[in-house]
């Protein structure tokens, strides 16, 4: 009689341990599943992020002409690529016939008194400026360096150098990016003494505050379920 108590006692503990694996599988099995939900889903969201985020070059390709003098802009007209806007002061482009075109159309304020140049996103939104190839604006010999300085919505400012030489040469320039994120507008001068045209701006979008919000709820709720199945 002792012998079989001692046997079902023997075959309760067996059974709580196998009940105890068992819950423990199913918690582990649900953590994992829980856990790669949560960061296919984060991943997914900052793919979308990501997206939203990707730079875009204006390369003015749309104003290729084989004209061998300057073109003008209508007067008053801003030029609009990728959705992002430029406005200036009689806004020109060399065909690629001119004796000064840099090898594609590249924009310069053919009223070069000291005339103000301004790139925004065309709905206002706030973007980040990456980077700019600057050329000389005539061909030929410059005695003195050409100083261009960007002036951000954020009131931050950068200057590029053209150095002394003959041109035009084509150089790229990058933006700090602490200074050039998360502006509204950049605007620059177009001076006698700085006469350039501008190619190729790198631009790229600011994610919106809901984007923002997105990815802070998953991580929350990541956080939130792994405490709970702890």
């Amino acid at each position: 009689m002792q012998h079989a108590r001692n046997d079902d006692a023997i075959l309760d503990i067996q059974n709580a341990q196998i009940s105890v694996e068992n819950q423990y599988h199913e918690n582990f099995s649900l953590r994992t599943i829980t856990m790669k939900t949560f960061v296919a889903s984060l991943a997914l969201c900052l793919l979308i992020s990501g997206s939203t985020r990707a730079s875009v070059v204006l390369d003015f390709e749309a104003l290729v002409d084989a004209s061998s003098s300057a073109i003008a802009l209508a007067p008053g007209t801003s030029y609009e690529e990728s959705g992002y806007q430029i406005s200036g002061t009689d806004l020109s482009y060399y065909g690629s016939g001119a004796a000064a075109y840099t090898g594609s159309p590249a924009l310069f304020a053919n009223s070069i008194g000291n005339s103000t140049i301004t790139l925004t996103e065309s709905t206002g939104a706030l973007f980040n400026l990456l980077s700019i190839d600057l050329a000389e604006l005539a061909s030929g010999p410059h005695a003195t360096p050409y100083s261009i300085v960007f002036t951000a919505s954020n009131a931050e400012t950068q200057s590029f150098e053209l150095p002394a030489g003959t041109g035009p040469v084509v150089r790229s320039f990058d933006f700090d990016p602490l200074k050039f994120t998360a502006i509204t507008s950049v605007s620059w001068q177009q001076t006698t003494a700085s006469g350039h045209q501008f190619d190729n701006i790198n631009v790229s979008a600011v994610p919106e505050p809901s984007s923002l919000a997105f990815l802070a709820m998953f991580a929350g709720v990541g956080a939130f379920t792994r405490r709970r199945h702890q």
